[in-house]
């Protein structure tokens, strides 16, 4: 490629190096990557930028020995005091040689210096923590991938026993002399507020002085200002998780003291935020595990010692949980609270029943967390910024509606103190884990930050529709209310009303498959032809064709975005009722995500497709089906997924399933290693598909052997689950190219369970 003009006469010296910088950025993104890294370095001695791109590039292809590398960037950070990309790309090169040595250690039991390292393996692990470290000192751009990435690192060192004692020093140095400091007694936020000058100790989580190179202080403001909120948003629960896993692993002579900074953290965090914080205490207090419930007890009864207040706050919301558990089991068809449950409906027998508690709404658990780009901004910040105004209900409205699928969830409305009624789904799980649905929306929520950077994303309206899911205990929870939603199930159903060749049933249509000798040839010559698409007749009944086009729209962008983040994290298990309609706006919103990381596929009757898009999805598109729109849209969707920093940042959020075993095949009867083990896989497979691996495709039966044997293979389904059936390493392209196709095959519909109504 030629170079661009560089006489820039009558501009500023500082425009032309910014304009050099982004050339060789451009060079970079379009493969011309040798043509990059020679136009940084002949522009690394005038610009420290340039340098610190060179040295990232250059380390990042391995074309510097690592002596080398830790001398550009050393030099590069000096001259760039302040910035947090030179820290964070040291720290992450860093990273990637302890990465290297961990594997070692797993596989060997030993790890070897990588040869010309400029320091030992205890200076790498203390120097990579710290650099992570800095990095967050001076700017929040990064904050998620950090945090993640620093928890999970802690954690991998000792579960591998591999220099613990130097990652727990360096996080946890000199935290007792700050507590007295940082979180004096007596000082506590009031439910609904909090105070900018309220500094818990939760600076115990950040680093020593030296680490940060700052005053106590900073260090202070720095973690109250970031840290804590981010807790109470989604690593708080992560935390209550991994606390109570490092009580089995205690016992293995292992997470002593990181099992006591991390309750250290919590009990800061409760006092703090206690109404948000309150709800994910909870969970632990009414855990179906013993040693759960014993971690609430001593939290609750660590954190009423402090705050006198809160441990009668946290009490009477503990007496309001087991009522929303017992409402999730009850039976009855017709529930009045006043007289069933009469503390829900702000009846008191005595002033000790009045109860006041935060309505769990996703805009009220969620941090905002600014922008901050120098640690000088932290100072400004105020804490009560990050989180809305409180909204808090001291009941519930009388009528609950109670709806007939087997779990019989109900609709409870709480009342809030701004006057709104705020409806949640009281559900309980006799089978399912509602954990997983929390995660997968806090996963979602990632996404939306990473797609919310995407010009193309944002020109096609690409965002997950998310709600809160709040857990009371392992089986039940709260689901915020979506509203003006509608199954897709139920409004195909609404269109064939009235009309004169009713379609087939449910029972018709399994009867046709029991009956029948090659199951492909019934689905596509006597199945779909009595089902023909009817979807496409619900958006015509807008009225405004700029409604119907807006609708349609919405439609395929959703259906898109939603068909690329549901192969990513292995969602099954939908069908017409888990898949709902915005009747309002056409946006598709996804519930219940029990079937995760491919549980479809270890299925008795495995799901062939990597998400619906049978023929119904497929007709509301328009004219033009999954060409167009859809298209388009799946292939800048996976095009931000598979971006390499976003990458790293979905797998730190996906790490969480490390510390919280949800997998049905990392449950209790196998050792904690095997446990571990098994999610650091899962995760793996995450990661071949981010990089283009394909473990579906168009189903083709071998010579001589029916396709019912194939599809049904154990085998099988493993190698296709773990990605060794079909290529890797695809453009997005073609990986979204491959997954319509298998998405659309008629021979792999016709395998799907009768149930799933792949007809549909």
């Amino acid at each position: 490629m030629e170079h661009p003009d560089t006489s820039f006469q009558g501009t500023s010296e500082g425009l032309r190096r910014a304009a050099q910088i982004e050339w060789g950025k451009i060079l970079y993104a379009s493969g011309a990557r040798t043509d990059a890294l020679r136009h940084a370095r002949s522009w690394a001695q005038r610009d420290a930028k340039a340098r610190l791109l060179g040295t990232r590039w250059a380390s990042e292809a391995s074309l510097l020995l690592p002596r080398v590398a830790e001398v550009e960037f050393q030099e590069a950070k000096e001259q760039l005091r302040d910035s947090e990309a030179a820290y964070f790309y040291h720290a992450s090169y860093l990273d990637g040689l302890l990465k290297g040595q961990i594997s070692e250690v797993e596989a060997k039991g030993t790890a070897r210096s990588e040869p010309n390292c400029p320091f030992d393996r205890k200076n790498l692990v203390s120097f990579t923590v710290r650099g992570y470290l800095q990095a967050l000192q001076r700017g929040t751009k990064r904050v998620h991938f950090i945090l993640n990435r620093v928890l999970q690192l802690a954690w991998e060192c000792c579960e591998v026993n591999f220099q613990k004692a130097e990652v727990n020093a360096e996080l946890m140095n000199e935290a007792r002399a700050w507590h007295g400091i940082l979180a004096p007694r007596g000082r506590h936020a009031a439910p609904g507020r909090t105070d900018s000058s309220d500094r818990v100790g939760v600076a115990a989580y950040a680093a020593s002085k030296q680490a940060f190179n700052s005053s106590a202080d900073d260090v202070a403001l720095l973690v109250t200002a970031m840290f804590r909120p981010l807790v109470v948003q989604t690593k708080l629960r992560l935390a209550f998780d991994t606390v109570g896993r490092a009580r089995e692993l205690q016992a293995l002579g292992r997470h002593d003291q990181v099992k006591f900074q991390l309750e250290e953290i919590i009990k800061s965090v409760v006092v703090a935020f206690p109404d948000p914080a309150g709800w994910h205490l909870m969970q632990l207090l009414k855990s179906d595990d013993k040693g759960h419930q014993q971690l609430g007890k001593e939290l609750l009864s660590d954190v009423g010692r402090q705050e006198r207040e809160l441990h009668t706050l946290f009490s009477q919301r503990a007496r309001i949980t087991e009522d929303l558990i017992s409402l999730a089991n009850c039976n009855g068809q017709a529930l009045r609270l006043s007289k069933t449950f009469p503390r829900l409906a702000g009846v008191q027998s005595s002033r000790s029943e009045k109860w006041r508690v935060l309505v769990p709404l996703q805009g009220q658990m969620t941090a905002t967390i600014p922008r901050i780009n120098s640690a000088e901004q932290i100072r400004s910040v105020q804490l009560r910024s990050f989180f809305p105004e409180a909204i808090l209900t001291e009941r519930c409205l009388e009528h609950v509606e109670v709806f007939r699928s087997k779990e019989k969830p109900k609709k409870l409305t709480f009342l809030g103190s701004d006057g709104l009624q705020y409806p949640f789904l009281c559900k309980a799980e006799k089978r399912g884990d509602l954990r997983k649905d929390s995660r997968l929306m806090e996963f979602a929520a990632m996404v939306n930050q990473l797609l919310a950077k995407s010009p193309d994303a944002n020109r096609r309206n690409l965002e997950v529709r998310t709600f809160q899911v709040v857990i009371l205990s392992e089986k039940c929870g709260l689901i915020e209310w979506v509203p003006n939603t509608k199954g897709l199930r139920h409004v195909i159903d609404d269109l064939w009303k009235g009309r004169k060749n009713p379609r087939q049933s449910l029972n018709e249509v399994k009867e046709l498959f029991d009956r029948s000798k090659d199951i492909y040839e019934t689905f596509t010559r006597q199945v779909l032809p009595r089902n023909p698409p009817i979807l496409h007749r619900w958006f015509a009944r807008s009225g405004d064709p700029s409604v119907w086009l807006a609708k349609r729209s919405l439609f395929s962008q959703s259906q898109a975005l939603w068909c690329m983040l549901g192969y990513l994290v292995g969602l099954g298990d939908r069908h017409g009722e888990n898949i709902l309609i915005d009747t309002e706006s056409g946006r598709m919103v996804h519930v219940d995500f029990d079937c995760l990381f491919g549980k479809g596929m270890l299925l008795e009757r495995p799901e062939m497709v990597p998400f619906r898009l049978t023929q119904n999805c497929v007709a509301a598109m328009g004219i033009t089906g999954v060409e167009g729109t859809f298209r388009q849209c799946c292939e800048v969707t996976m095009e931000v997924l598979r971006d390499r920093g976003n990458t790293q940042t979905l797998l730190s959020v996906l790490h969480v399933f490390v510390a919280d075993p949800l997998l049905e095949i990392t449950r209790k009867g196998t050792s904690v290693e095997h446990r571990v083990q098994t999610a650091r896989d899962t995760i793996g497979d995450v990661e071949k598909k981010l990089n283009g691996m394909l473990n579906v495709g168009a189903l083709v039966p071998p010579r001589g052997r029916d396709v019912r044997e194939s599809v049904l293979s154990k085998d099988e389904r493993l190698r296709s689950l773990l990605g060794r059936d079909r290529g890797a390493g695809l453009s997005v392209q073609g990986q979204v190219d491959e997954l319509i196709k298998a998405a659309m095959c008629k021979r792999n519909l016709s395998q799907m369970y009768v149930g799933w109504q792949p007809w549909l």
